[in-house]
């Protein structure tokens, strides 16, 4: 069974398309020929670095107005980091993105922060519902969070940063 049959690469792109800035992104390069190649690229490279999705425990990460940005993806073997950026006049504004793998021994410090009240009961919600996770990386920091508590879209869902959350701490304590 292939990624596509069982909805994996599409559950991805689902998760990718919530993130702050996608989906307008995505739609921007479906019209425009300048930006279609990078995106298409850009979209695929992440499929292929996380095996159509099935390796993709938690995404998170922002594209502005211009594509500019990045996405972090938890993987089940590190942290994949994708970097966007516009090139000057002379390159025509053209989009270019760098694809970087961290294993979780780059890592330098991993940090958790939950809103739930513990003095509240946790009948209405879960206390990872509203959790964030922040990674040092050896040049830069990713948070991981729901992108809405309230969306059940896989790899952006409470369920899917900590799961992401449970496979950081192994890796970095040499138990993933």
């Amino acid at each position: 069974m292939t990624a596509g049959e069982n909805g994996t690469s599409d559950d991805f792109i689902r998760g990718l398309s919530q993130l702050p800035g996608w989906e307008e992104c995505l739609e921007q390069a479906r019209k425009s020929e300048t930006d279609r190649t990078p995106f298409g690229q850009m979209v695929s490279s992440l499929l292929v670095a996380t095996d159509d999705g099935e390796r993709a425990l938690a995404l998170s990460g922002q594209l502005n107005a211009h594509g500019v940005g990045q996405v972090a993806v938890i993987t089940v073997q590190g942290i994949l980091h994708l970097l966007t950026k516009r090139m000057g006049e002379e390159d025509g504004e053209e989009l270019r993105f760098e694809l970087k793998f961290h294993s979780f021994g780059d890592l330098r410090n991993l940090s958790v922060r939950t809103s739930h009240n513990s003095f509240n009961d946790v009948e209405g919600e879960p206390r990872h519902a509203r959790m964030s996770f922040i990674i040092d990386l050896p040049d830069r920091s990713l948070t991981f969070a729901p992108v809405d508590p309230s969306h059940p879209e896989p790899l952006v869902n409470a369920d899917a940063i900590l799961t992401a959350y449970r496979a950081v701490r192994a890796g970095m304590s040499g138990q993933g």
